[in-house]
């Protein structure tokens, strides 16, 4: 995908995930003709067939009237030039009865606005399922399936903006009742009534468009959040396979409650919820995806601790020639892999205790080295703030593996790296060494970190290799 293209689902993103009530705003919206927009004011009602909402496509009014140009002819108009005067996209005198033109003699464009799709009214939905279905939920099915139905159809309505919103509004508060979380029988058969709904939309034959599949998204995540089941697991799949990157930033947030109760009912394996995170990271490699997938994989699990390793040798890898982006996503794996917890019930063997800490060093050397590298002021805050945070997760192993003299130079570190007192052009890495080599006499068989640089050709030493 290119970069303009992620730019704009990045936008389209953004501007769904904020708050829902539509104000005197533009929305960005994509129809089959490519980027439009709607302006209005206030939030109309679901239900009006324009919903108070106008669609313009002249540019605003500058105020005064066009400054006359040679000879008095106005932009755009057909006044008398001065004799020799060089007629518009001309070189010498105007011919006798030659028209000065406006829009070099071409046909006048048609006007924007008969392209645009018409605004299709909604769809009468109701707004929140009945008191009954709330007090059992086992015996309305028929009743959440007809709520999500409706509403579903008004959210995948693109020429309504402001009906998808309501829409959206409708389906996640209905998580709630009487401002707290509904019951969790009524969360798993509204879940339910979500997921099949959803799933059965997310197919390649119904081609739905990029916004349609992130209100389906950011829907699955809002309801994750609150309803604690995996009802939507189905759904969450689906998305994390999704080509747009905006949709698979929301079904990582999806997944993000899932794993941990998909996990209890694994027996050991990595079940397919946990499996898919990583491919998704990889086929969207941004530095927000990268966070979100590590924030989905923070589990003290075997399965999902290999799954973890994998994202971050991925972003060490990219380290040996680029700062990738958002270098402070990082310091998560650096954390969680080396809590108290996480070696208690997996890093509890030589091999893999080895395998973490060359891990470690190589993040913490390669951000020491960038951020001494000139050219990398807009990321040297962050690489900074990676380092502390390997530097104190280097701390934490010192203190629970008995290990006083690397405990020390982390606490010395950490000190000299404190972001009150640090000055930015301080050169990192001569106050990290110490640290690593403590890390190197501390454990056998971790190795030097690799040189960092544009033409380094990858780590010929460590484990950071893809």
């Amino acid at each position: 995908m290119n970069r303009s293209r992620r730019r704009q689902h990045r936008a389209l993103a953004t501007a769904l995930a904020k708050p829902f009530a539509v104000t005197a705003m533009t929305v960005v919206g994509i129809c089959a003709t490519g980027a439009w927009a709607q302006t209005g004011g206030g939030a109309p009602t679901v239900g009006s067939p324009a919903g108070g909402v106008r669609i313009t496509t002249a540019a605003p009014p500058t105020g005064g009237a066009p400054r006359p140009g040679p000879g008095g002819a106005t932009p755009g108009g057909t006044g008398t030039p001065r004799p020799g005067t060089p007629t518009p996209g001309g070189t010498g005198a105007a011919r006798p009865g030659t028209p000065t033109p406006s829009l070099g003699n071409k046909t006048p464009p048609t006007d924007p606005a008969a392209t645009l799709p018409a605004i299709i009214p909604a769809v009468s939905a109701p707004v929140r399922p009945s008191p009954a279905a709330y007090s059992n939920p086992q015996g309305a099915q028929k009743e959440l399936d007809a709520f999500v139905g409706q509403n579903l159809q008004n959210l995948l309505n693109d020429t309504n903006p402001d009906a998808q919103a309501k829409a959206r509004d409708n389906l996640i508060q209905a998580t709630q009742q009487s401002g707290a979380a509904a019951s969790p029988q009524f969360l798993f058969e509204y879940g339910q009534a979500l997921n099949n709904a959803f799933s059965a939309k997310l197919t390649p034959a119904n081609k739905l468009s990029v916004r349609q599949r992130l209100n389906l998204a950011i829907v699955a995540a809002k309801f994750a959040y609150s309803a604690d089941n995996i009802t939507l697991q189905q759904t969450t799949l689906a998305l994390l396979k999704d080509p747009a990157e905006p949709v698979v930033l929301w079904a990582l947030k999806a997944a993000q409650p899932q794993v941990p109760m998909v996990l209890k009912m694994a027996g050991g394996k990595a079940p397919p919820l946990v499996a898919a995170i990583v491919p998704a990271v990889f086929a969207n490699p941004s530095g927000p995806i990268f966070e979100e997938g590590y924030q989905a994989l923070s589990g003290n699990e075997k399965v999902v601790a290999e799954e973890l390793m994998k994202l971050w040798q991925n972003r060490l890898v990219q380290y040996q020639t680029k700062v990738p982006q958002d270098p402070s996503a990082d310091g998560r794996p650096a954390f969680k892999l080396t809590t108290q917890q996480m070696w208690t019930a997996v890093v509890n063997n030589a091999d893999t205790q080895k395998k973490v800490m060359q891990m470690v060093v190589d993040q913490l050397s390669a951000a020491a080295q960038w951020a001494d590298q000139p050219g990398n002021d807009d990321t040297r805050a962050q690489l900074v703030a990676l380092c502390r945070q390997c530097v104190a997760g280097l701390q934490v192993v010192g203190q629970h593996q008995k290990q006083p003299q690397l405990q020390q130079a982390a606490v010395t570190a950490l000190g000299s790296l404190d972001p009150k007192t640090f000055n930015l052009k301080t050169p990192v890495k001569p106050i990290i060494d110490p640290v690593v080599q403590q890390v190197l006499g501390a454990f056998k068989g971790v190795l030097e970190p690799p040189a960092v640089g544009p033409s380094s050709g990858g780590a010929q030493t460590g484990v950071a290799q893809p």
